[in-house]
């Protein structure tokens, strides 16, 4: 019997509810986890729900590779010498995670951004997979939803489960965070398109709470990102240097800096602002000593 501080979302589809959801699928005496938890301690107590309910960890799927999926990679490998598989370009940051910081700050990381929200032991990826499709050895089907990272996969369980990963986070949190962190910002939108078309009987955000329906959810996620295009359009209305433009878009949206959300927030307002230029809806030019950007004012 499965423990029930598993809960139940499928015959055979579970999850343990963290700071970021761990799936369990069970086939036969294997038990196939979707993301290992942000740390040790998540992947500790997913083992020992495991092994409570007589099931032996199969392996790991990891959606994508921020940290608070992949935390719990490297104990749980250690531990069991599982396989783990994720997405090709996702595989790169999991291998060697002191990447994530570095990428995301663009340049040698500092100390205030090396600890464990944005920088996993590293574990060791056994097999990739291109979503969407399959994935080798294991029941378990791939959505392909970039956006919020390079080429991040959603699984799909044989009894109709889909694991969302960070496509797109509920209302209560897109009201906390204000602004979503994304690396794609058209191919954001272009998954939550396409999540509205999934055929599935349950719906599991990596943050949050099953659904039946995610249509609202992804809505509102969609209205948000078109809000934030339109305040960086308004506020590049007269030419505006790439600092004052992130200044005054956080000011806007009420964020609260500290030397995490400032290179997270900083990154994903670069993603908006590659977008817009990528769009032709805004251009950047230099001085001999600045960059500045200008809004469209058709």
């Amino acid at each position: 019997m499965v423990h029930p501080d598993l809960i139940s979302l499928g015959k055979h589809t579970y999850y343990m509810p963290d700071a970021a959801n761990i799936g369990v699928y069970v086939s036969g005496t294997d038990a196939y986890l979707i993301d290992s938890g942000r740390d040790r301690d998540a992947a500790k107590r997913v083992l020992r729900l495991l092994r409570a309910s007589g099931l032996k960890l199969g392996g790991i799927i990891n959606t994508h590779s921020h940290a608070d999926h992949i935390g719990g990679n490297a104990y749980l490998q250690r531990q069991t010498g599982c396989p783990i598989w994720a997405p090709e370009r996702e595989a790169y940051f999991i291998t060697c995670p002191e990447l994530e910081p570095a990428f995301l700050y663009g340049g040698f990381p500092h100390g205030g951004i090396t600890g464990k929200l944005l920088m996993a032991k590293p574990s060791r990826v056994t097999a990739v997979f291109q979503p969407p499709g399959s994935i080798e050895e294991t029941p378990l089907q791939t959505l392909h939803l970039p956006g919020h990272s390079i080429s991040m996969a959603g699984i799909l369980t044989p009894d109709g489960v889909c694991f969302t990963a960070d496509a797109f986070i509920p209302q209560d949190l897109l009201e906390r965070h204000r602004i979503p962190f994304l690396y794609d910002v058209k191919t954001a939108l272009e998954t939550l398109e396409h999540l509205r078309r999934v055929e599935a009987s349950c719906f599991l955000p990596s943050h949050g709470q099953p659904a039946e329906e995610i249509t609202e959810a992804a809505e509102a996620n969609r209205r948000r990102i078109l809000e934030v295009t339109e305040v960086l359009l308004k506020l590049m209305r007269q030419p505006v240097s790439p600092d004052d433009l992130f200044k005054l878009t956080v000011e806007h949206f009420g964020i609260m800096l500290n030397h995490v959300t400032y290179i997270l927030m900083r990154s994903c307002i670069n993603s908006f602002i590659s977008y817009l230029l990528n769009e032709n809806r805004c251009t950047l030019s230099y001085t001999s000593n600045s960059a500045l950007i200008t809004g469209d004012v058709l």
